[in-house]
């Protein structure tokens, strides 16, 4: 069996709410062998997407030296990669691109991965503000995998879409944050 890994930063850090999709789209999961906090490193998260499946901002990936993302690498089988492609719309709305992540509680630990990024046409120029459950997934993760303060911190700080009766959406600060809303873009399905 052939085995690759994928670097995990949004939802699919939340490996029940990947199970969930996988049963509700009637798709394979595949084989995933092992899961490993990992980080990209000279990336930052960013909120450019808007996710219809979601109805909200989808966490996306974009080159920034200097900045991390911290997340998870899982090796997964063939079937597993396919599952992925098809759940980030590979290659029209999210492409996968192969890049280095290292573990930061497992010293030594390198491997190329499979990073899903938003292609450039699906990306807003404004922020698109996740949902308070899809910032959720990203927080409870934080916690369970123990990921650095400052980078929890940073999630903390992001702006979340207001609760609306319409589907126009809207941003808010979380609790935690100081200052107005935020304007932006991103998300996926």
């Amino acid at each position: 069996m052939s085995l690759a890994w994928v670097f995990v930063y949004g939802s699919n850090l939340d490996l029940s709410d990947l199970a969930r999709w996988h049963r509700l789209s009637a798709i394979a999961p595949g084989h995933r062998a092992r899961a490993v906090p990992v980080v990209l490193s000279d990336h930052r998260l960013v909120w450019h997407f808007y996710s219809r499946t979601r109805r909200s901002g989808a966490a996306d990936v974009q080159p920034e030296v200097g900045a991390s993302v911290y997340g998870l690498a899982l090796s997964v089988d063939e079937i597993a990669l396919r599952a992925f492609d098809l759940k980030e719309g590979h290659p029209q709305l999210y492409r996968r691109t192969l890049l280095p992540v290292s573990g930061w509680r497992a010293p030594g630990f390198v491997c190329y991965a499979w990073v899903y990024r938003v292609e450039a046409e699906h990306r807003s120029t404004q922020l698109v503000a996740p949902a308070a459950g899809y910032l959720g997934f990203l927080l409870s993760a934080a916690e369970r995998y123990d990921f650095p303060t400052a980078y929890v911190q940073q999630l903390e700080a992001a702006p979340v879409m207001a609760p609306r009766s319409d589907p126009t959406p809207a941003c808010t600060k979380t609790p935690t944050q100081k200052g107005g809303a935020r304007e932006g873009a991103h998300g996926r399905g």
